[in-house]
């Protein structure tokens, strides 16, 4: 796994530069807040209650400002992160080693991404789709590099509250797609929303899937 360099010193990833501008235009502070989200709180319920020591080499897939890097460093993973931003990744690499973690925060473009170690849990939350006609070819990448009886936790849009069709670098889910992906692994959760965005002042429909890669088969 490559170190990352300096953030200033690549060019944006395809499919980032609205990422990298909302960044770097925000006031001081979070841009979604410092709490974990959602889906990396539900992932923990599932470690809980199954009784499963939160260990192990997690790869967060395009991780923001590093918030729920932070969450699971400090449960005990192993943490990698990985995102398109320069900015987002100067910031999470600041809170990381504030902190006192050592997780490296690697500047990539995700549709590219070599991912050249397995890991125990894979997570990607509202990241995916903004890869393009890639989306399902980095899915299929994590679901390869994922260890036997390891987890994906993923969140991406889906199509029912999109204009998709004028909108061709983010990938939008059909209906049950992302659900219908993981067939053959054990579904722990899978739900699809609508949410309202005040920032864009418009709705988006997300499918959110939490999953466990079979031991075997």
């Amino acid at each position: 796994m490559s170190s990352g360099g300096d953030p200033r010193d690549r060019p944006l990833p395809r499919g980032v530069s609205f990422w990298e501008e909302s960044y770097a235009g925000h006031e001081a502070g979070w841009f979604f807040g410092s709490e974990p989200s959602s889906l990396a709180r539900r992932v923990l319920h599932f470690y809980r209650s199954m009784k499963i020591p939160t260990a192990g080499r997690l790869l967060d897939l395009g991780c923001g400002e590093g918030r729920d890097v932070l969450f699971f460093a400090s449960l005990g993973f192993d943490v990698d992160g990985v995102e398109g931003s320069p900015t987002a990744v100067e910031r999470a690499r600041e809170s990381v080693a504030g902190a006192g973690y050592r997780c490296p925060i690697l500047l990539e473009d995700l549709a590219s991404f070599a991912m050249d170690a397995e890991y125990d849990v894979v997570f990607a939350n509202n990241s995916i789709q903004f890869v393009g006609p890639a989306a399902l070819d980095v899915l299929g990448r994590i679901r390869q590099r994922t260890r036997p009886g390891g987890w994906n936790a993923i969140g991406m849009f889906t199509r029912e509250m999109a204009d998709w069709k004028r909108d061709a670098d983010v990938y939008h889910l059909e209906p049950r797609e992302l659900k219908f992906l993981y067939r053959d692994w054990n579904l722990l959760e899978y739900g699809e929303s609508i949410i309202f965005s005040p920032r864009r002042g418009e709705h988006r429909s997300f499918a959110h899937l939490i999953a466990r890669k079979p031991q075997s088969g």
